[in-house]
Formats: structure tokens, sequence, C-alpha cells
């Protein structure tokens, strides 16, 4: 399981196309949870603490980018991320193996 890195920069999302993460933002650069240790709400937990942390720090959103095809999508929605921008392109395709990226922001208010 990785930890969660605030405002670090996840290399294909910030390779291909640009850094699209507001500036002011607690960026989420890695969130990977062992396939034999999802659907037990770590993924969760590591995203409330990515929030405790960003709320500690004052800072007002957090952003993550993920692959479209990426089934944590789902969870990153159920916790308040909505999506900002989706891109698709060949070129990230030939790159990640997902055929396009969303990058997604939680206004934490």
């Amino acid at each position: 399981m990785m930890p969660v890195w605030p405002r670090s920069r996840s290399a294909p999302c910030a390779r291909q196309g640009g850094d699209h993460a507001p500036p002011d933002a607690y960026y989420i650069g890695e969130l990977d949870v062992d396939p034999t240790c999802r659907n037990r709400g770590i993924g969760a937990r590591l995203l409330a603490h990515a929030e405790a942390d960003a709320r500690a720090a004052g800072i007002g959103r957090k952003a993550l980018c993920t692959g479209v095809s990426n089934p944590a999508q789902h969870l990153y929605e159920r916790f308040g991320f909505r999506i900002r921008e989706t891109k698709t392109e060949a070129e990230y395709e030939r790159y990640s193996g997902s055929p396009g990226r969303v990058w997604m922001v939680k206004e934490l208010g």
C-alpha cells in the first residue's frame, strides 16, 4: 500500500498534457491499495487522512488524477470528488494503457 503524499506529482498525469491540478490544492499523487486488500475501506481511510491533513494545513480543496477506466473513480466520487476535466488521447493510452484520464477536485469548504 502506498502512502498519500501531499502535493506530489503523479508522473503519467503530470507528464501527459500538463498539470491541471489547482495550484492551491492538496494534490494526491498516488493512492494504491494492494489488490488483495481492496474493498475493505482502506482507500476511504486514506482519503479521509488526506482530507484531515489538508484541513489542518488550511488547504481548501483536494485534487487527483486517475485513468478513465480506473474503478477507484467511483470511490473518489462517493468521497465528494467531482470531475473537473477529462482528457483522452492516443499518446496517453500508449504510455499508460488507459484511454484517458480525469482530473478530479473536491472542495473542502
